[in-house]
């Protein structure tokens, strides 16, 4: 028995000076220590609550175990002040692990309170959160339900600054959901109440803040001018506010707008400028998004190396990012279990207290029972953190296998897409090489008519080379960007017929969409016959020749427009079935398009083609 005992008090005493080593001094610890001679349970909660509001963003878990521990003692005396305070810590708390929905429930529970208690600061801020963690939650409809609700709370508590930054909340909201013309009314009104009802520098931030958030929806509309506008106005307020934290913001939209317009050396300037400030703002969310979209930029640059550079940068940044929140979960865990077994000893202590009350008789019994009970604990305790470090050790070598598997995966993925870049060139290639021995043939062959034949079906072959080319130089191996695709064969065609001495000018207006190859190897083929026919009928000498095409997509559906200013065609001759081989083309690659071809004269030439989209 005596054994037992020494056993027991070294544990207790290697205990103690582990805690002590272990114990960092704050100003929170220290207003722990007198929770321990609180006797006044409203009291305790309010220190409680109070040692809680002292902890920073990175000691989440210590403010955690406060305020849960604030909430239990609220719920155990029904004191509805202490609960909405406490629900809105808690709330709070699992919003900055990301843990959104039980930050819902929490945050859900506080405005209940704040509303039975009239308190609409408190239901104005769970209600901002329950924003922030719907939206987290990519939960927009929830998102946007709650911003509306913390508008109308902020217009009744005659906060103009909270209306402001409210109002742009909800236009954010209503962007972020894709309603871009409905949104920018509501920042042109937070513009106007902010000018009429702020005033000096708060204004001037709240001015650039919207702006610049009023141009990030005129670049999702493909507006970039109306968003370098804003932009623009935005710099010279967060300038005059002196505010780098939104200028940071500022300029990263610039970065955006012109990476947009595909103005890469401005979308370069702008990020690598923003870049400079996430990393001196310390902000690593700005620094993460931007080293992605300076690698996306640089790789569009045509500049692999720098790309790279910034791809490993954004790798190491997510690394980090993932290793805190990681860090911050386990923190959280270790409280939960930390509160469990703090219940646990609370329990057994108040029922040894109590039997210590019946009979003084079994203190001896009782006490030598919480000992055996500790030393139990501790060894389960031990033994549960072996078991961990042994599952850690599983975990590592399974996650190393992972890697070689990944590796090896990627290599194949590699290896695989060199190789089918590799059969487009060939294919390009070849085509080529067709359409110039069809070029040679034709130039040996003196009947006219015939060397015409062998030249047509060489610019048909060179459409489909075409093809291959802009496949060859795509990252997408399935489809081509229309627009481009179209100025270059217009390009070579025009390039063929330059021996012919006409000058015509190309309106391109086929916005830049992507189309499958299946497809557009078909409308090169029907482009090539039109593109063809206007250099041979269309214009004349005096002619100021002209050819203009356009592409509208409604749904699944393409209408692709080709118009010449021409004279036009004999009536008739373009739907004739004894007519033209290209034209007969023509209709029958529209059909195959499960599509349709039109003609009709309208100030030139105008051909319809009417085509599903992923034939």
């Amino acid at each position: 028995m005596r054994m037992q005992q020494v056993i027991l008090c070294l544990c207790l005493l290697f205990l103690s000076q582990e805690a002590t080593k272990a114990q960092e001094v704050t100003p929170a610890d220290s207003l722990s220590t007198v929770l321990g001679n609180i006797r006044n349970d409203t009291a305790k909660v309010n220190m409680l609550l109070a040692v809680s509001g002292t902890y920073t963003a990175s000691g989440v878990a210590r403010e955690f175990y406060y305020a849960n521990e604030a909430l239990g003692l609220s719920e155990k005396m029904h004191w509805d002040k202490g609960t909405m305070l406490a629900e809105e810590l808690l709330g709070d708390c699992y919003y900055k692990v990301l843990a959104y929905n039980d930050a819902i429930v929490h945050l859900k529970h506080g405005v209940s309170k704040a509303e039975k208690l009239n308190r609409t600061d408190i239901e104005a801020s769970c209600l901002e959160m329950l924003f922030r963690s719907y939206k987290g939650m990519n939960d927009l409809e929830h998102a946007l339900l709650y911003a509306k609700r913390s508008l109308d709370l902020a217009g009744q508590m005659n906060d103009p600054l909270n209306v402001c930054r409210c109002m742009r909340t909800y236009a954010l909201c209503i962007s972020d959901l894709g309603r871009y013309t409905e949104a920018i009314p509501w920042y042109n009104k937070a513009l106007a109440f902010t000018e009429t009802h702020l005033d000096g520098r708060q204004k001037k931030k709240q001015l650039a803040n919207l702006l610049n958030t009023e141009a990030t929806t005129y670049v999702k509309m493909n507006k970039n001018d109306s968003a370098l506008y804003c932009l623009r106005i935005a710099d010279k307020y967060a300038e005059l506010a002196d505010d780098d934290h939104e200028r940071s913001y500022i300029l990263s939209t610039f970065c955006d707008v012109y990476e947009s317009a595909h103005q890469w050396d401005s979308a370069i300037l702008y990020g690598e400028w923003t870049l400079k400030m996430g990393e001196a703002l310390a902000n690593i969310d700005l620094q993460q998004h931007y080293c992605e979209t300076l690698s996306r930029v640089y790789e569009y640059d045509h500049k692999p190396e720098l790309a790279l550079v910034y791809h490993k940068k954004f790798d190491s940044l997510i690394t980090i990012q993932k290793r805190t929140q990681q860090t911050i979960e386990e923190a959280m865990q270790l409280t939960k279990i930390n509160i469990e077994q703090q219940a646990a000893r609370n329990e057994l202590e108040q029922r040894s207290a109590a039997a210590i009350t019946r009979n003084q008789r079994t203190a001896l019994v009782a006490t030598l029972t919480a000992m055996v009970t500790l030393i139990v604990l501790i060894i389960f305790i031990y033994r549960n953190l072996r078991q961990k470090q042994r599952a850690n050790k599983t975990i590592s070598l399974q996650a190393a296998s992972l890697k070689d598997q990944n590796q090896v995966i990627e290599k194949a993925l590699k290896e695989k897409e060199m190789l089918l870049k590799e059969t487009h060139h060939r294919v390009k290639n070849n085509l080529q090489l067709i359409s110039s021995l069809l070029e040679l043939q034709a130039e040996n062959i003196e009947d006219e008519s015939a060397r015409s034949a062998l030249r047509t079906a060489q610019r048909r072959v060179l459409s489909i080379a075409t093809v291959h080319s802009k496949l060859y130089g795509s990252d997408d191996d399935e489809a081509i960007e229309f627009s481009a695709f179209a100025s270059d064969l217009f390009a070579r065609l025009y390039s063929a017929f330059g021996s012919e001495g006409k000058v015509v000018r190309f309106n391109n207006a086929i916005p830049s969409t992507f189309i499958p190859l299946n497809t557009v190897v078909l409308l090169g083929v029907i482009l090539n016959e039109l593109i063809t026919n206007s250099f041979k009928h269309a214009f004349t000498a005096s002619t100021a020749a002209a050819v203009t095409m356009e592409l509208v997509t409604s749904g699944t559906m393409y209408m692709l427009t080709y118009r010449d200013n021409g004279p036009g065609l004999p009536e008739g001759l373009f739907n004739a079935d004894g007519g033209s081989l290209g034209f007969y083309l023509v209709r029958r690659l529209s059909k195959q398009l499960k599509g349709s071809a039109t003609y009709k004269f309208e100030e030139g030439s105008t051909f319809t083609i009417i085509f599903q989209h992923g034939h």
